[in-house]
């Protein structure tokens, strides 16, 4: 009994060596990001603890195997419940969209970010935003290892590829990415390539590049490195950082690394705008939101760079943000994991505008699909375009192509006058599509105005002015112009009210308080010089009706010698002394009731038409 004890235990000491030995030996393939030959490691140890399923599924997910990554992530969620962490449930979210199966990704999707939402509805109601009125092609150039980052480069396109035949990067088991470029032609296919600069390429990698308006500066991505070697941080991970290179004697050189890389965190992706005066890039450094964010920071005059300011939460998620691209109508294309897709990165588009980007908008299923997109490129006038995707089961990524015919349709008219039909200057006209996007003008002398809008949207007009009552109407675009006066009432003149001035019992003086009172209606009757003043004078029921008649003009007599001195022409100026005819309270002449008919001793005045 006690041989066969003993050999349980040393059985159970053996399998927990041989376990944290293979465990061992995955951390350490998975921190070289070497995840393909991590997957049989992790398959051989049993039995499969909570750390062992997450590290399966992520490493079937960065290989891009969703079916085996929703797998994996399937019986984590089953074996371990409540104790799995919400970002493995996004994870979880994600392959499931990534394999189609929407109505559980959105149960997970909700459970994880506490969200609910339905992504049938939502791309049934999405309007395809980038305007792609053709089909989706792969580039002819592509090869059978990845191709993606394309950007332009004169008449042609310039992007990174594994098809070398260098040194092998352990992540996908595929040569280490370089520089390729091919001709543009005149359909927008590339049909071949070769490698774009031996001085740029290297034994690391390269890719994202981004050009000057000139073609004479180029910013792109590399692995950091000392004299072409690879520099590790103390994880032994190796960042990305943005490099510069200048174009001289047709030869790229003066390559320089940005001074705001860093050792221990990765910068890349970079996006120039089209004034060369600021550059969009990819980061996890210091005080990002998630686990990558779009950044962009100044290019000065001088060759120097400004503080990197991160875009914020309108763009960025706690997950991944990457690629961006400005264009030169200031869109920001980038991609997003974190922002509801269809499965793995989705491409997304805010405007900048009046240094605010609006809400992110996905640009539909035409350009996004199941798998990852991302890399996007459009060119100046929206007629062409470039992306990158893993579509359609592909282990690999590839760039596709897409031309736009774009359909411009405008609606215009003239603000009108609704009584006289007559145009109204000045009369300010505001247009805002369903994803709360505004443009607003001002109308010139002819009152006319003109907005470009796009078939399939639904769009608010408003108009109006100062003196006229706003007018609000809905309509769809369609794909021929709009014509739409609008009228607009004009306002009724609100009668100018003048504070009245009270007097106390049997009195007649223009105290403190009747001249600020006074004075109050000063500005509104010199503000109304084409109206005259009337004054009516009361008092209260107290004595006689002669005598409180003869009141009644000293005190319409008193405002007028004021108003007179203050530059109030005595001839815009008239009175009729009621007495006590109007007087309502009538209970003696004791105090109680001077206190109560107090409001009855007055002047009232009012402006009229002359």
């Amino acid at each position: 009994m006690k041989k066969i004890v003993t050999i349980l235990l040393t059985l159970v000491v053996f399998t927990t060596l041989t376990r944290a030995q293979n465990l061992k030996k995955v951390d350490h393939l998975l921190n070289q990001k070497d995840y393909t030959n991590a997957i049989p490691e992790l398959l051989k140890i049993e039995p499969k603890s909570q750390e062992v399923l997450e590290k399966l599924g992520d490493s079937y997910y960065n290989t891009k195997d969703l079916p085996e990554a929703k797998k994996w992530y399937a019986t984590l969620v089953k074996n371990y419940g409540k104790k799995v962490s919400a970002d493995y449930l996004f994870k979880y979210n994600q392959t499931l969209r990534g394999t189609g199966d929407y109505a559980n990704a959105d149960l997970y999707f909700e459970k994880a970010t506490g969200k609910k939402i339905n992504t049938v509805d939502y791309f049934k109601n999405l309007k395809n935003n980038s305007n792609i009125t053709s089909k989706i092609e792969k580039i002819t150039a592509s090869s059978t290892t990845s191709d993606f980052a394309p950007s332009f480069y004169g008449d042609s396109l310039v992007f990174a590829s594994s098809r070398g035949d260098g040194k092998i990067y352990k992540w996908n088991n595929q040569p280490y990415l370089d520089l390729y470029v091919g001709t543009i032609q005149n359909n927008g296919d590339v049909q071949s390539a070769k490698a774009f600069s031996k001085s740029l390429n290297s034994d690391i990698h390269e890719a994202n590049t981004s050009f000057s308006k000139d073609g004479k500066t180029v910013y792109f991505t590399r692995n950091n490195n000392v004299n072409g070697k690879k520099k590790k941080d103390d994880d032994k991970i190796t960042q990305m950082k943005i490099y510069k290179a200048t174009l001289n004697n047709g030869a790229w050189g003066n390559i320089s690394e940005l001074p705001f890389n860093g050792d221990d965190y990765s910068v890349a992706h970079p996006s120039l705008s089209a004034d060369g005066t600021q550059l969009y890039f990819a980061s996890d450094m210091p005080g990002s939101i998630g686990n990558t964010d779009i950044y962009v920071v100044s290019v000065n005059s001088d060759g120097t760079y400004g503080k990197p300011k991160n875009l914020g939460t309108t763009i960025n998620t706690n997950r991944a943000e990457q690629f961006p691209f400005i264009s030169n109508d200031n869109t920001l294309y980038f991609a997003s994991e974190g922002l509801l897709g269809l499965g793995g990165f989705d491409i997304f588009e805010s405007k900048l505008t009046n240094n605010t980007f609006s809400t992110p908008q996905n640009l539909g299923d035409v350009i996004n699909s199941k798998s990852d997109d991302f890399s996007f490129i459009i060119n100046g006038d929206k007629t062409l375009g470039y992306f990158a995707s893993n579509r359609e089961g592909a282990l690999v990524d590839n760039i596709y192509r897409f031309s736009n015919t774009i359909i411009k349709s405008f609606i215009n008219g003239t603000i009108v006058d609704s009584s006289t039909n007559q145009p109204i200057s000045g009369a300010s006209v505001s247009l805002t599509n369903s994803s709360n996007l505004s443009e607003k003008i001002t109308v010139g002398n002819d009152g006319r105005y003109s907005f470009e809008i796009k078939p399939g949207t639904t769009y608010t007009i408003v108009a109006n002015n100062d003196q006229y009552t706003a007018n609000s109407s809905n309509f769809l675009a369609s794909e021929t112009d709009l014509k739409k006066d609008i009228p607009l009432v004009k306002n009724t003149p609100k009668k100018p009210v003048l504070e009245p001035v009270y007097f106390d019992f049997n009195q007649s003086k223009i105290d403190d308080g009747n001249k600020n009172s006074l004075d109050s209606s000063i500005t509104i009757i010199n503000a109304n010089p084409n109206m005259s003043l009337q004054i009516d004078a009361y008092t209260d029921a107290i004595g006689t009706s002669p005598y409180n008649l003869k009141l009644s003009e000293d005190r319409a007599t008193a405002v007028i010698k004021y108003l007179t001195s203050k530059g109030i022409p005595v001839e815009k100026m008239e009175y009729i002394a009621h007495g006590k005819s109007k007087a309502v309270i009538n209970c003696g002449n004791s105090e109680e009731c001077i206190k109560a008919s107090a409001k009855e001793r007055k002047c009232e005045l009012e402006l009229i038409k002359k």
